[in-house]
């Protein structure tokens, strides 16, 4: 295990070996803290070929033999981080219950005690691998083989602010062809990890390829600033994924990029008012977002819901008699007919991954799933309505195969078959 010491302009020095001696497995990453007096590594039995954590500390300037933390014979845990303001240690592992192969985990930890780890769920893990969790200014940073790439691994970025608002972005700057395993971020540059079947190399970026910004203003009909909004960039460079700004407490933002991806579409969306896209531009830009209109609730109850005009058949049942529009039923005399607006493809057959009800909660389920269904899309309807799904085919036949296939990688999917 090899250690570096850095000078004020980044380049590295004194290059020295660390930690030997101590052990008899092998060592895979480490992460040091408590001003590098402490530190968790996973190590790799020769026998089991499996990983698991250790804790390493110093006594007096020396290095101590290794203590478990959690390691056992099925599983392998690896790749840590340690937040030392919460007392939290991140690290993957590919143990039952989780998304797919390596996920992300985070636990508490004082001392050498760890508690019961907890899973960052599906906006970060994805069917792949998610490895190498590092937090930075309130954002987690990672590589994931799982998530919609420029190939092999990517790095990407996670910000959650709250139940309703979290975004996970490709670092498209610090990212190639090639395996991108790991990032380190301070004030002087950015380091990655850059891995491919030549070997490996470190790779400096001393400033991020910005030769455009973008500045604009997110304003309501009164022409109030509106904080907090989220204003998102589709990236022409990487199908499926974005990049984002957020608007301070005079609603202005700012966001650079590289030339090739100055021009393009946006989408502001923020608490209370109707998203609305707009064109990107490298001169100020003013946004106006119209209210959401409320929904007059009556005292009257829905009694039942039905599906609407396409038939929605369970998870588990293709076969089946066709179910009636969607009819509100109500205790007055009668009932309210919603007229969805039909898919693109009106006379074909959709699977349907999800529903939202709100285009902030839709884009990010589209967001999500996108890495394993490329050709997804969001179906509008009336009210606020929408289903992410995709194309199936125009046979009963190719939708039920297109099924089974989609249904290995989503359980919880249903058909939605046009009206005859």
């Amino acid at each position: 295990m090899m250690s570096f010491d850095k000078d004020c302009e980044g380049n590295l020095y004194h290059k020295k070996e660390v930690l030997q001696g101590l052990t008899n497995l092998g060592f895979g990453s480490v992460a040091f803290f408590n001003d590098g007096h402490s530190a968790i590594a996973s190590l790799i039995d020769s026998v089991t070929h499996k990983s698991g954590l250790f804790l390493f500390t110093q006594k007096k300037g020396v290095w101590t033999k290794p203590t478990i933390l959690v390691s056992d014979e099925e599983n392998n845990y690896a790749f840590p981080f340690m937040d030392e303001l919460n007392q939290a240690l991140y690290f993957s592992s590919d143990k039952p219950g989780g998304q797919g192969g390596y996920d992300i985990y985070v636990a508490n930890i004082s001392g050498k005690n760890i508690q019961k780890s907890i899973n960052l769920g599906s906006v970060i893990n994805s069917a792949g691998n998610e490895i190498n969790a590092i937090l930075n200014d309130g954002c987690l940073f990672m590589s994931s083989n799982g998530h919609v790439s420029l190939g092999g691994y990517d790095l990407y970025k996670y910000q959650h602010r709250d139940d309703d608002q979290a975004i996970l972005i490709n670092c498209i700057d610090f990212n190639s062809k090639k395996n991108d395993f790991s990032i380190f971020l301070d004030e002087i540059q950015t380091l990655v990890n850059r891995i491919d079947h030549d070997g490996g190399s470190l790779v400096t970026f001393q400033e991020a390829k910005a030769s455009y910004t973008h500045n604009g203003t997110v304003v309501n009909k009164s022409e109030k600033p509106i904080k907090n909004a989220y204003v998102i960039f589709n990236n022409p460079l990487l199908k499926g994924q974005s990049e984002f700004a957020i608007t301070d407490e005079m609603g202005n933002y700012s966001f650079k990029t590289s030339e090739e991806n100055a021009l393009g579409m946006g989408i502001v969306f923020a608490d209370g008012y109707q998203s609305k896209s707009f064109t990107m531009s490298t001169e100020n830009t003013s946004i106006i977002l119209d209210d959401i209109v409320p929904v007059e609730i009556t005292k009257e109850v829905i009694k039942t819901v039905y599906v609407p005009t396409y038939r929605g058949y369970a998870t588990d049942s293709l076969v089946g008699d066709s179910l009636a529009p969607l009819r509100l039923i109500t205790d007055q005399d009668g009932a309210s007919i919603s007229n969805y607006k039909q898919p693109a493809n009106k006379d074909g057959y959709y699977i349907i991954l999800g529903t939202a009800y709100n285009y902030n909660q839709a884009y990010e389920l589209w967001n999500n799933w996108l890495g394993n269904f490329e050709d997804a899309e969001i179906l509008a309807y009336e009210n606020d309505l929408y289903r992410i799904g995709f194309f199936a085919g125009s046979t009963e036949e190719q939708a039920t195969r297109n099924f089974n296939i989609a249904k290995e990688k989503k359980k919880d999917i249903w058909i939605l078959r046009p009206a005859h």
